[in-house]
């Protein structure tokens, strides 16, 4: 997995956020990932520390733990479990997490999470998976929005939905 350094990746995570202390989850992480790419650290210390830092995490920690987790994931198919427990987390703010990363997730979750997220209870992680979905190009979102879209009731949820149809279909 491509790292610019443990020392590198501290120093720009602590000029991301703002300080050292709100960077302390995110030092945590990167912490453990490198403490798990040299064989320091298990795969199950460094999901629970990528677990506190996405779902506790604030700004800037939460979105950059993400990063971390794609990154993981395309080497270590396992991480993508994490990915899933998000995803039907009981709080729709780690759900709506989830759906800001959709369009980097590996393909092996994508249209599944889609679904997930698109038939969401929130309206609002509904919303931001379908505005996202703008970018993707990926003609499985595009069904899975069409269907979404014969069904779904929110206004704001369906002006989503037709903004996302518009972009991938301009780019297929």
């Amino acid at each position: 997995m491509f790292t610019i350094g443990r020392e590198n990746e501290l120093k720009n995570a602590i000029n991301f956020v703002g300080s050292s202390e709100k960077a302390a989850l995110l030092i945590e992480t990167i912490d453990a990932i490198h403490d798990f790419l040299e064989g320091r650290a298990s795969e199950q210390e460094l999901k629970a520390v990528i677990r506190k830092a996405f779902v506790e995490g604030k700004s800037g920690t939460w979105e950059s733990a993400g990063s971390w987790l794609r990154k993981i994931t395309n080497e270590y198919p396992d991480f993508v479990k994490l990915w899933e427990e998000f995803a039907i987390h009981k709080s729709s703010k780690i759900r709506f997490r989830v759906a800001a990363h959709i369009n980097e997730l590996p393909d092996s979750i994508f249209t599944n999470l889609c679904q997930l997220l698109l038939n969401d209870k929130s309206a609002k992680v509904r919303s931001k998976v379908a505005g996202d979905l703008y970018f993707s190009g990926n003609l499985d979102a595009l069904h899975l929005l069409r269907t979404r879209q014969e069904i779904e009731e929110s206004k704001e949820v369906l002006e989503s939905i037709e903004f996302a149809i518009e972009g991938i279909t301009q780019r297929a």
